[in-house]
Formats: C-alpha cells, sequence, structure tokens
C-alpha cells in the first residue's frame, strides 16, 4: 500500500501552549508513509501585533516558528502570545513560563520541559504556574480521582488556597465546586458541548 492524497483545511482552531489561534490555512498530505506532511498556518492579534504561527513537516516531528507583523524576534513574539507584553515587563514566574514553553516546543511535545517532568515525578495530571494581567502567580495543581471525577488545589503568593471537585454526571454534564480559604465557595452543574 501506498498512501497518496491530500486534506485542505475549511475551518478550525489551533491551542498551543494554552493559547487558542484562528487556522487561516492547513493541509496534511500523504506522500507514500502513514506519517503524513502537514502544514498549519495558525494567527492571532496581541498588543498591536498580529502573531503567526507555523507547523510545517511530518505530523511525528513538525516545526513549529513563530511571526510577527509589525516583526519581532521569536522569544518577544512568543512572549507577546503567551502574556500580551514584553519580554522585558515579564515577571520571573511569566519568565520559567515563557522558557518551559520554549523547551516544550523544542522538544516537539506539550509533555516535555520542567513542568512536565515535575508533574510525572509527583504522580500529577496537572501542575502550573499562573499569572494574572499584573503578575500576581499562582500554582495549581491537579489529579484524576477516577475517569469522571477530577479535583485541583490553587495557592497564590499569598498564601490563599482554593480547592475544586468536578464530578462529570454525563458526557456533557458536569457536576463543579469550589471553596478557598478566604472563605467563599461556588457549587453549580453545567452543560458543555463540543463541536
Amino acid at each position: 500500500m501506498i498512501p497518496a492524497g491530500r486534506f485542505d483545511l475549511i475551518r478550525g482552531r489551533l491551542s498551543i501552549l494554552g493559547t487558542r489561534l484562528d487556522l487561516s490555512d492547513g493541509s496534511a498530505t500523504l506522500q507514500g508513509s502513514f506519517d503524513p506532511f502537514i502544514r498549519l498556518i495558525a494567527t492571532a492579534r496581541s498588543g498591536g501585533y498580529t502573531i503567526g504561527v507555523n507547523m510545517i513537516g511530518p505530523v511525528s516531528a513538525p516545526q513549529i516558528s513563530f511571526t510577527s507583523s509589525p516583526a519581532l524576534p521569536e522569544d518577544e513574539v512568543l512572549a507577546q502570545l503567551l502574556f500580551g507584553r514584553s519580554v522585558s515587563a515579564l515577571s520571573p514566574v511569566q519568565l520559567l513560563q515563557m522558557a518551559d514553553a520554549a523547551a516544550a516546543l523544542a522538544g516537539g511535545s506539550s509533555q516535555s520541559g520542567l513542568f512536565a517532568s515535575l508533574r510525572e515525578n509527583l504522580g500529577l495530571d496537572d501542575l502550573d504556574f499562573q499569572t494574572d494581567a499584573d503578575g500576581n502567580a499562582a500554582l495549581r495543581a491537579g489529579r484524576y480521582l477516577s475517569d469522571n471525577v477530577y479535583t485541583d488545589l490553587v495557592i497564590d503568593q499569598t498564601g490563599n488556597t482554593g480547592a475544586s471537585l468536578n464530578i462529570d454526571l454525563t458526557p456533557n454534564v458536569t457536576a463543579r465546586g469550589t471553596f478557598s480559604t478566604d472563605g467563599s465557595s461556588r457549587l453549580g452543574v453545567f452543560f458543555e458541548r463540543d463541536y
């Protein structure tokens, strides 16, 4: 068997490093092997810049590059994409996140890098540093307790701690409860559907 053919993008989105981008052009071509050659071009707007993410190569090892208009160095493009600001304005935690993201991209997988290694060694499903627009940091750790029960814990830089529990009642209905050490709590039932 010698596979041959091509699929062209009609529309879509790409999630890269936790940021959703609109795909503007794309194709997947079978060229004699079962490892398709992909060409995906995604765009986003951030801080007055148009950011482009180009993913080109075989699915098993695509090359990822970043561009912007007006032109910026790749590290500045990545900072604009992830945080909407210049590298010089990033907090130390944001710089660590950016370095981890760059290491993951260089490894060709979102499952590589410092946080992925820590997550695996601690037996967690999620381990992330989060920052808000002001650069305030929080650590989030989460784990699936079973196939349909997920819990996470968030600790911010002031020591405030919050915990949440998500229970998938059906594939589209989730019950969520959260509480924190500042006394706030929430409980809700959510209907979600992916299209």
